[in-house]
């Protein structure tokens, strides 16, 4: 202190590499802090974070020394009241005690002659609705169905299947949806794991269902529409018992059953009649699009809040509907992708005045676009995991303010945490893990206690001892309003078109390969804007190194659709960092011989070549084969609609079925330009090289079809006998294409299936009927020929040399009516699908009339 006597600071300066500096002098009698910080930091506001820890820490050495030190406060305690109570203030009052399919029955008897359900041509009142569930579920509760009961549900988009929901709630149950186009791998997976106490199908799922050993319930046959239309009165059923069983996807390489409680949803619906104006003039719900599959708890959103307020629902089979036919629809929910699809074909009805998103990050550029292409007039962004019951925040825009940065404000009874690695609130500003709390937080996992335990945690933050929280994995940050901004993921799960993936589900099942020694998949965004799966893989030797084919194939009879990788990209070993763990950012960018190929022959034709050069823009390839196939190098649904408008755009009309039964590019150009372009794949008739007898048939004896020796062989294995039982193989007519496209697409029965019923005085007479039948099938060869198009790059037909018609034999009771209408039902082609791709393409079925002795 003497050395500075006599002299004045006029000013100094100090440079540092760090943002923040902290100093503390001990003054023998007392201690004196300084801090150096970054102004971009927030100076001040870091400087206030720093004192209040410093000070909590004295006083915790002074009052309480065996407090742990990460359990103490950094945030002034007005700062932490606003984060955790001033921005949680969502109190709503919701009818805790109610159920799901309570709100209904309430509002049957409010507007019992109103439009409930609309599909296709088909319409259902309340009452109907209400009754026939009833029925079904009178009938369920006869199989045991009780309180908590799990009761399968596999059944195609229909009105039918929303009578099954209600009814698997009104017998006490809850519904766990089993996705038809699920592979049945996963179905029985889900089936095992979830112990259903009966399960719902359709004739044309039933199938599905391998060595089910509980009541299975057909929604087409009528032997459960003699039950009682009144509503049924469980004993012993409250708002905590489950609603339903919803499975998304697991790390370990298994999905994980997410169980929501009736009181979940009842919370959540309240909100949503509040937020979107039910029952009133205004109401955004009077008509709903329903087009998410069950599989999905945005499916929960669609059906319910519509249903429970009054309002309509539209059933179709998914939200690219939209763009064929008439649609009377006011408010739509879908993820950002298939949103954009849809403007850019200008496939968004104009009664649409409220459209919902979620899934995926929303960019300004779509809610710009949305405004100006359309006359909707209110876009509502949303947030929230399946384990908070389907939303947990929201964001309003509209075309004043437009487009807003942010995922909102929590929903109604829903706390929304950001919290650090010590599950402490961060700061303001500050990027931390979202835990969200309230009346929306699941049960937890079916058959997963470690789990459950590991994701959902007491609530420390709440007044209710018994409140806990879902650690979501997501990361965000509060702004100064009160909204949250999203930042990412902390983990590998990821986002692909709305879709929940956990990386590590794919790697698992892609290890078991018999082939593979090690895999991981991981997401990177080839086209802007459109995230893909890419799976790296090593082998287990040279000597078993396994196609893209057989890769892709493997996965697709365990996985849905949307989970298997575009990209197969072959490694010698993983890349690792210094420490051993995997190096995510040394993996390559996969090429072309990464994606399944025909093998490269140029585009011929100029219809042909503009076609290739929308796919490369559109898939982000180098170069497109002339045998390509458009899914197969990475397209899907939502790119097939993009690929159609800009087709448009050039003068190429077509649409998406089309491409979907000519998915290569030689066979989309031949539909388009009707085959007279150049090169174009053309049938002509050929001498049949195919001799009785052949053992093995090769790419030389099909002059009439360009199929590799694997294909081929593929083929050949499905008919019984091989190759000696094989008389033919050729392409399909456009007609039968046609055909073929419309029994594919076909959400339930098949128009192309007809029924003609005979009555017989003997079983004598039916075999002679039969015989003369089979001498007919093998008059006729195209009586013999079954159809095949899965994995190939064109439908083809298989002529057999030999088949044989059986007769199916079934019982038939009395009691239930007429054999003969029994027989038309079971049997009715609206409902019943064949399998074409075996031979005979008939079906004689016959059942013993004892009433009338025939």
């Amino acid at each position: 202190i003497e050395a500075w006597r006599g002299i004045d600071i006029l000013s100094s300066g100090e440079r540092t590499n760090y943002p923040l500096t902290l100093n503390v002098d001990d003054r023998g009698d007392s201690l004196s802090m300084s801090v150096l910080v970054t102004g971009k930091v927030g100076a001040g506001r870091v400087c206030g974070y720093v004192q209040t820890a410093l000070e909590n820490l004295l006083i915790a050495l002074e009052q309480s020394p065996d407090t742990a030190l990460k359990s103490l406060p950094i945030l002034p305690a007005d700062e932490r009241e606003r984060l955790l109570l001033g921005f949680n203030d969502t109190a709503l009052d919701y009818p805790q005690q109610q159920t799901i399919h309570g709100l209904f029955e309430a509002q049957v008897e409010r507007t019992p002659q109103a439009l409930a359900v609309i599909h296709g041509e088909q319409r259902v009142t309340y009452r109907e609705l209400n009754e026939q569930a009833n029925r079904l579920a009178h009938a369920l509760r006869k199989q045991g169905v009780q309180p908590d009961s799990r009761v399968g549900i596999c059944v195609e988009r229909s009105a039918e299947m929303v009578v099954g929901l209600l009814a698997i709630l009104k017998a006490g149950g809850g519904y766990v949806p089993l996705d038809p186009a699920y592979p049945v791998e996963r179905i029985a997976y889900m089936l095992q794991d979830s112990a259903p106490a009966a399960v719902l199908v359709q004739t044309a799922t039933q199938g599905l269902l391998a060595d089910v050993s509980v009541p299975v319930i057909n929604l087409d046959l009528s032997d459960w529409q003699d039950e009682s239309v009144q509503n049924p009165q469980v004993a012993g059923l409250t708002s905590a018992h489950l609603a339903y069983l919803i499975y998304t996807s697991g790390s370990t390489g298994l999905p994980k059953g997410v169980m929501i409680e009736h009181r979940n949803t009842v919370n959540f619906l309240t909100w949503a009649h509040a937020a979107f104006d039910a029952g009133t003039n205004n109401s955004a719900l009077e008509k709903t699009l329903f087009s998410t599959s069950l599989n999905f708890d945005l499916a929960v959103y669609e059906c319910f809040a519509p249903l429970t307020s009054g309002g309509s629902i539209e059933v179709v089979k998914n939200v690219l509907e939209l763009q064929h036919g008439e649609h009377d629809i006011g408010l739509v929910n879908t993820v950002p992708s298939a949103l954009k699809a849809l403007l850019e074909v200008d496939g968004l009805p104009e009664s649409v005045h409220t459209v919902n998103v979620a899934g995926e990050a929303l960019k300004r550029s779509l809610v710009e676009s949305l405004f100006e292409k359309t006359g909707v007039q209110r876009l509502c962004n949303l947030y929230g995991p399946s384990e908070t019951t389907t939303y947990s925040s929201w964001v309003a825009m509209d075309r004043e303010h437009g487009f807003a940065a942010h995922i909102g404000k929590p929903v109604g009874n829903t706390q929304f945490y950001l919290l650090d690695e010590q599950r402490q609130p961060v700061p303001m500003g500050i990027s931390g893990e979202i835990y969200i709390g309230g009346a929306g937080v699941a049960r937890g996992y079916l058959n997963r206690d470690d789990l459950t335990a590991e994701r959902f945690l007491n609530d420390p933050f709440s007044q209710n001892p018994a409140a806990r929280m879902y650690r979501t994995g997501d990361l965000g940050r509060y702004l100064q309003d009160g909204n949250i901004e999203y930042l990412g993921r902390n983990d590998d799960q990821v986002k692909i078109r709305g879709f929940r993936i956990e990386l590590g589900e794919i790697d698992a099942r892609l290890a078991k390969h018999p082939a593979v020694h090690e895999a991981v998949v991981t997401a990177r965004e080839g086209v802007p804007g459109d995230k893909r799966l890419v799976a790296y893989y090593s082998v287990q030797s040279a000597q078993t190194e396994p196609s893209i084919d057989s890769l892709r194939g493997w996965l697709q009879e365990q996985l849905p659709a949307y989970m298997i990788p575009v990209a197969y990209v072959r490694l010698d070993a993983m890349p690792l960092t210094p420490n051993g763990k995997l190096d995510r950012k040394a993996l390559p960018a996969p090429d072309s011989d990464s994606l399944i190929s025909r093998g490269y022959e140029a585009p011929q034709g100029e219809i042909e070549t503009q076609i290739a050069v929308i796919w490369q823009e559109l898939l982000g390839v180098e170069q497109v084969s002339r045998h390509d196939n458009f899914f197969e190098l990475g397209g899907h649904s939502l790119l097939a609609v993009s690929l159609i408008g800009r087709m448009r755009h050039i003068g190429l009309s077509t649409d998406v079925k089309a491409l979907f039964s000519q998915p290569t590019l030689a066979a989309l150009a031949s539909a388009v330009g009707g085959g007279d372009e150049p090169g174009s794949d053309k049938v002509t008739v050929a001498t049949n090289l195919i001799t009785p007898g052949c053992q093995r048939i090769t790419p030389d004896l099909l002059p009439l079809i360009k199929l590799t020796q694997e294909q081929i062989d593929l083929v050949v294995a499905c008919v019984p006998g091989g190759a000696a039982n094989v008389q033919d193989i050729y392409p399909l007519a456009p007609l039968q294409e046609g055909i073929l496209y419309h029994h594919i697409a076909a959400e339930q029965g098949d128009p192309y299936v007809l029924q003609s019923q005979f009555a017989f005085q003997s079983r004598a007479h039916l075999d002679t009927f039969a015989q003369a039948l089979q001498t007919v099938i093998n008059r006729h060869d195209i009586l013999r020929t079954s159809m095949h198009w899965e994995s190939l790059d064109e439908p083809l037909q298989v002529v057999w040399r030999q088949v044989e018609l059986s007769v199916e034999e079934i019982q038939l009771n009395p009691r239930f009516g007429d054999i003969s209408r029994q027989l038309q039902e079971r049997l009715d082609p609206r409902q019943i699908r064949m399998d074409i791709r075996r031979a005979p393409l008939m079906r004689v079925v016959c059942a013993l009339d004892t009433v009338n002795q025939r």
